[in-house]
């Protein structure tokens, strides 16, 4: 676990060896430094005369033990006059070589600080990539030490330590570090090939995101993938992205994510202004939200009518279909059916209730109204959707016309057209009590709609009980109520002529609108970033991956042996040493063995089965190979599942090495060779 000292430490291992700290140590010296309060001077000087330090410096001059740290520390030789400055220092004592590190490295500057934090970082990031047992084992001796020195040796810049940190990069470098530290087996390295390689496999087969096993991407496709994902970038993007560099990209992000960000704050701003002069005027944002609600309901209801409608639908085809002849639906919901034994017509009648009910002079039987009863349901069910929507349309209907007639002119608006219109309205008013010229507002409106309409009610209802015996002053006073209400209404309707707009709650409707516009692109272009990087963290696995497998490849040749080649189809072995790997295809090696040392590899798990047929002698529990003669060749068969002596074809690989005598062929460690 890093402690606050690790950075500290690391840049001495970078200083004096040029390498990431080992675990152990890391961890020693880490107790160390804390021991002493965080100072490394002691760090220092037991580095400066560790045995490793001599192996590095000994045979250097002391201007070549200066020039060194100086490539450790910065990729580079130091210029003449520092040079100088340091190795006159060092030669009259005024420092120490571990003084002088530590002068050095704490005096960087420009590039030469970026490319020692550079260093730093990698190295802190190595050091804890080796978490292993077999990591941290490996991560000693000359040869893996050389192999960090190396890999160290390549960070100069930020950009490199960035890549160099990402998981499947440092995975494989530490790979690299910890392989270059064991010595070379033609079996390991065999199998760590074929690893390597099934792990390619198996990425493709799950890139491709369906969990089938049997089913493959390619790297074309996940690049196509990430040009795809940039594209739709671009289309977003204010600028060009596609093509362009990795931190132009990076800019042209940051900038569009900070433009939809602002975009939104002043869309939020715009509802808030918005919402404030709708709260200046009197019952608006009530109406607002009664609309909005109204809205809602009327929504609903419609798409509950159309449910209803389609079981409605429904319910005729099935009853048609059953009873051989057709019933008809009216609008009022009552059901026709002609039938000529029975004389039945309306079946299904609306009562003096307004219920739909069976019709009783219909004479229907108990089994014709089990067979009409679903049909009754949806009837009935569609009428009541019916009435739900012209009640919610109505609602709605009138919660709109209280928005139009509130959001009028105020002291926050500028005058419209229907101001003259509304005072006549207030002018027309003969209950509800309002100064002359006043604007009414909608409650007054409907308070006066609504008394008039009871007055005319009364009145109309005085005339209906007196009958023959009505009195001119009863017909007159209903007259006057109905032209009362005519007038008024008339007055109304020119104001709601004349009020064409709605200034407020029309700005509240535009910002709000804006801020879901915001929120929208927003939300998008994460999703598009999101996408890109998905589509980008699969290629930068890939490669991984992949740098695992030239890597499992160097091994070979820098050990020189050949590099090993997959053997899938027909393929002809050359006077060199060849090295096959098998493959689950049937295939055939000419001249194996014959011109040259060749070596099958087919995996450390299989166990060799003498029998002369594949079919008996088997065992259940592991994988078998077989050596079989066939003619003048041997058939190598190999199971791809374990199995007993019960043959399978579909689970086995055959290889055949053509004029091969099998007496001559031996298999150990998983390699096949004749000889």
């Amino acid at each position: 676990m890093a402690t606050i000292y690790t950075a500290a430490i690391q840049e001495l291992y970078v200083a004096y060896f040029n390498r990431p700290a080992d675990p152990d140590g890391l961890a020693y010296w880490e107790t160390v430094v804390a021991a002493n309060n965080g100072n490394t001077a002691g760090v220092s000087a037991a580095f400066a005369a560790s045995a490793e330090y001599k192996a590095e410096y000994d045979q250097l001059t002391i201007s070549g033990v200066v020039t060194q740290i100086y490539q450790n520390l910065f990729n580079r030789a130091p210029d003449s006059a520092g040079l100088a400055y340091w190795v006159k220092g060092i030669q009259d004592k005024n420092f120490t070589i571990d003084q002088a590190v530590k002068v050095i490295a704490d005096g960087a500057v420009g590039t030469d600080d970026v490319a020692f934090n550079s260093k730093v970082l990698v190295a802190t990031a190595f050091t804890a990539a080796v978490d292993t047992p077999a990591e941290k084992a490996g991560y000693a001796g000359e040869m893996a030490l050389d192999a960090a020195k190396a890999m160290l040796a390549k960070i100069t810049t930020a950009a490199q330590a960035a890549a160099a940190v990402v998981p499947a990069t440092l995975d494989a470098s530490v790979a690299a570090v910890i392989k270059a530290g064991v010595p070379f087996s033609l079996t390991t390295a065999l199998s760590d090939l074929a690893a390597a390689e099934d792990a390619v496999d198996a990425f493709f087969a799950a890139a491709d995101g369906d969990d089938d096993e049997d089913t493959s991407t390619t790297k074309d496709a996940l690049e196509a993938a990430v040009l795809a994902a940039e594209v739709e970038l671009d289309a977003v993007v204010d600028g060009a992205y596609v093509g362009n560099t990795p931190g132009v990209k990076a800019a042209l992000l940051a900038d569009q994510v900070a433009e939809f960000d602002t975009a939104l704050v002043t869309a939020q701003a715009a509802v808030a202004t918005a919402n404030a002069n709708v709260a200046k005027v009197p019952g608006l944002a009530t109406a607002v939200t009664n609309l909005a609600a109204a809205k809602g309901v009327y929504t609903a209801a419609t798409k509950t009518t159309l449910a209803a409608s389609s079981t409605l639908a429904g319910e005729v085809a099935k009853y048609n279909t059953a009873q051989t002849l057709d019933v008809t639906v009216a609008a009022n919901g009552t059901v026709t059916r002609t039938n000529a034994d029975l004389s039945l017509t309306d079946v299904i009648i609306v009562n003096a209730q307004g219920v739909l009910v069976f019709n009783p002079a219909a004479s229907l039987t108990d089994a014709q109204k089990t067979a009409l009863t679903p049909l009754l349901a949806a009837t009935t069910a569609k009428e009541a959707a019916d009435k739900a929507e012209t009640a919610a349309l109505a609602s709605q209907t009138a919660a709109q016309k209280t928005v139009d007639r509130t959001d009028y002119v105020t002291s926050a608006i500028p005058a419209d057209d229907a101001s003259a219109e509304l005072v006549a309205v207030g002018n027309a008013m003969t209950i509800v009590q309002i100064a002359a010229g006043a604007k009414p507002t909608a409650a007054q409106i409907n308070t006066e709609i609504a008394a008039l309409a009871a007055v005319k009610a009364a009145a109309d209802a005085a005339v209906t009980a007196a009958g023959p015996d009505v009195t001119a002053d009863q017909t007159a006073a209903a007259t006057a109520a109905a032209n009362a209400v005519t007038a008024f209404n008339d007055a109304v309707a020119a104001f709601d002529a004349a009020d064409t707009t709605n200034p407020l709650v029309a700005a509240l409707n535009t910002a709000t609108a804006d801020v879901k516009t915001a929120n929208d692109n927003i939300t998008a272009l994460a999703d598009l970033i999101a996408d890109l990087q998905e589509a980008q963290a699969l290629v930068a696995e890939l490669e991984g991956l992949e740098d695992a497998v030239t890597a499992a490849e160097k091994a070979f040749t820098d050990n020189d042996f050949a590099t090993p080649i997959a053997v899938a189809g027909v393929v002809g072995a050359t006077a060199d040493s060849d090295i096959y790997m098998a493959s689950d295809v049937n295939s055939t090696i000419v001249n194996f063995g014959l011109v040259g040392d060749d070596k099958l590899f087919i995996g450390t798990d299989y166990t060799l089965n003498t029998s002369t047929k594949v079919s008996v002698g088997g065992n259940n529990s592991v994988l078998e190979v077989f050596l079989i003669q066939v003619g003048a060749d041997t058939v190598v068969t190999l199971e791809n599942v374990a199995f007993g002596s019960n043959s399978a074809a579909e689970a086995e690989t055959t290889i055949t090495l053509t004029g091969v005598n099998v007496a001559d062929v031996t298999f150990a460690n998983g390699i096949i060779t004749v000889g």
